[in-house]
């Protein structure tokens, strides 16, 4: 039988053995390289194999002798200029320079040596110098191949690089398995792109496979590469199903130093109908934002993920809006919200499930409310018009540490009932509800909670079940997992907002002097623009307040030794008893008979004063 040679591997079907190759006739005979055998089931021997090209591996061979002859010269250069002494700080210039002469010696006297041989090998027999030169050649190809295995043992397989072929890229994507084989993957024009600290393909999976499919597969795509998570990013195309960008960065870039808010040099208010806020920068380094009309936010992460600075995010952009109402509840009872107080309307400060109720009971009150002056004027929603129009303006409520309220033992499923309300009815009516917690649980957000929660921003967690408990169920799975982020990784997280797909993110850090600075300017604004909420700065607050200091612990006193202390201690100089009356009425305190020591005089209460300030 004739054996025809085959440009290409291919599989054919040959009546006889292995063995019986050999012993064909030399005229049917050609050099063949066997790869692969098998046996069909009606006993024909399956052979595929490609034919020799002694050329192509004698020049192939020949290049890895070159290569080991240059490889040889480096370590000859390192050797004879004593490297491996320059690089210590404790060698002495005199210990070094004798060295360097004394391998330069040696260098010369082999140098001499080999060059004598070899003219006496050119007038032994003219063509030995070539034949030793071939043989240095067989040598160090031999050499090299050995150390090239070697150091592939040693080191794993390596990455694809900073500029990587369109065929390693396609190789990498068939790889991470499910989409597609490597002949069916593309990489469209202009193939291989390299950009600052990064390099970009467009790739086109195989018909009926999607780049969404592609998005899951993120990790085993990284894997591929040979990068980390964090460097790899996956962008569908628009118009096209089965197209992405894959982008990967040379180095991690949610690590690094952190990066400063846009917010910090904002010398003019924010507006929140025309601005959006800043979140942080994705992981091209590209802006992430969101806007906050008709929104409602869950932040999660565990203890010193960074919950606290994306807060701020928020709560700074809404508070540098003079016309925004602020209702901040701290469930740590701690200071970290107190540099908002002066600019907020309702601010809670102290874990009280109790007063967390009555505060989600007026908002229910404020938004029907709401809704009655937009039905009057034919408006389905609270719009930057209608807010100018009717003076409805946006209502954020952020609630830190959500555990200590949605847990309660007691209040804690109204709690969840009431935030439901408002989450699913307030969007329209310009309310907006953001909760954070380090401690993302089913029984902390319950999934009828989550689900209606259009944004959602998940920081570092201890778990793909606590991922998933902001992102929603099933994000971990598919790649997108909070809990696979490094300790490194300084404010990195997930946020699921305007988009499809959870962005790996970077959030833009505001510390606390950052807040302090963001907070005073928010002061001017509201200040400027008549919008100061009831605090000190307004003169009914200040009236009560400076009442309760006057009263010290005293849970009544007359009214006469109330103007002496007021006169005296607050600065209220000049003020009667029918001033006082009549600036304390607008807030529910009415003066009335206390009796103090068995003797009735006209006067106040304590406990009336108190209501009427956490009223205001």
């Amino acid at each position: 039988m004739t054996v025809e040679p085959m440009e290409q591997h291919e599989a054919i079907v040959l009546p006889f053995k292995p063995t019986q190759v050999p012993n064909m006739p030399a005229e049917q005979r050609r050099p063949v390289r066997v790869l692969r055998t098998a046996v069909t089931r009606s006993g024909q021997l399956v052979v595929r194999y490609r034919p020799r090209r002694p050329v192509r591996t004698t020049l192939r061979h020949a290049g890895h002798g070159f290569v080991g002859v240059a490889r040889s010269l480096g370590v000859w250069r390192r050797w004879v200029s004593a490297m491996e002494y320059t690089t210590n700080a404790k060698a002495s210039p005199e210990l070094i320079e004798g060295v360097r002469k004394r391998r330069w010696r040696i260098t010369w006297g082999v140098l001499g040596a080999n060059a004598t041989g070899m003219l006496a090998a050119y007038l032994w027999w003219a063509p030995a110098p070539f034949l030793i030169a071939a043989a240095v050649l067989a040598v160090a190809s031999t050499v090299e191949q050995l150390t090239k295995r070697q150091t592939a043992q040693d080191e794993g397989r390596q990455a694809l690089g900073p500029n990587p072929g369109s065929k390693a890229v396609r190789r990498a994507v068939a790889a991470a398995g499910e989409l597609g084989k490597f002949d069916d993957i593309r990489v469209l024009p202009p193939g291989v792109t390299r950009l600052q600290g990064a390099w970009s393909a467009l790739v086109e999976l195989p018909p009926g496979v999607t780049a969404a499919k592609a998005a899951r597969r993120r990790l085993e795509l990284a894997a591929a590469v040979g990068v980390g998570l964090a460097q790899v990013s996956i962008e569908p195309m628009r118009g096209h199903a089965a197209r992405f960008e894959l982008w990967v960065a040379d180095d991690d870039p949610l690590a690094g130093d952190a990066i400063a808010s846009p917010l910090v040099t904002r010398t003019e208010p924010f507006n929140v109908w025309r601005d959006k806020v800043a979140a942080g920068v994705d992981v091209r380094g590209r802006p992430i934002v969101f806007g906050l009309p008709e929104r409602s936010l869950l932040t999660g992460g565990e203890p010193g993920a960074g919950k606290s600075v994306a807060s701020n995010n928020l709560l700074c952009a809404a508070g540098l809006d003079p016309h925004v109402r602020l209702a901040l509840v701290d469930g740590k009872g701690g200071a970290d919200l107190l540099d908002y107080e002066p600019v907020c309307e309702r601010f809670l400060d102290e874990p009280d499930v109790e007063a967390v109720l009555n505060l989600l009971t007026d908002l229910q009150e404020e938004m029907s409310d709401r809704y009655r002056k937009l039905k009057q004027v034919g408006a389905k929603k609270v719009t930057a018009e209608i807010a100018e129009e009717l003076g409805i303006h946006l209502y954020l409520l952020h609630i830190d540490e959500l555990q200590v309220f949605t847990t309660d033992q007691e209040h804690g499923k109204k709690v969840v009932r009431l935030l439901w309300d408002l989450v699913s009815r307030g969007r329209a009516s310009g309310i907006v509800v953001s909760g954070a917690t380090q401690r993302p649980a089913a029984e902390v957000v319950p999934s009828r909670l989550r689900d209606i929660l259009s944004i959602r921003w998940a920081l570092r967690c201890t778990t793909p079940q606590a991922s998933d408990t902001i992102l929603g169920q099933g994000w971990a799975s598919r790649g997108f997992n909070a809990a696979m982020l490094d300790a490194t990784q300084r404010g990195a997280g997930f946020l699921l907002a305007e988009g499809a797909l959870p962005q790996p993110m970077r959030t833009y850090l505001i510390g606390d002097d950052e807040v302090k600075l963001l907070m005073r300017r928010a002061y001017r604004f509201r200040e400027a623009a008549d919008t100061l909420p009831k605090s000190d700065a307004r003169p009914g607050v200040r009236l009560l307040k400076a009442v309760l200091a006057a009263m010290v612990d005293a849970e009544k006193m007359w009214t006469a030794d109330l103007l002496t202390e007021l006169t005296t201690h607050q600065g209220f100089a000049g003020w009667d008893a029918e001033r006082l009356a009549n600036e304390l009425r607008p807030y529910g305190v009415n003066p009335g008979q206390v009796n103090i020591g068995g003797t009735n005089r006209n006067g106040y209460r304590r406990g009336e004063v108190l209501r009427a300030l956490e009223r205001a």
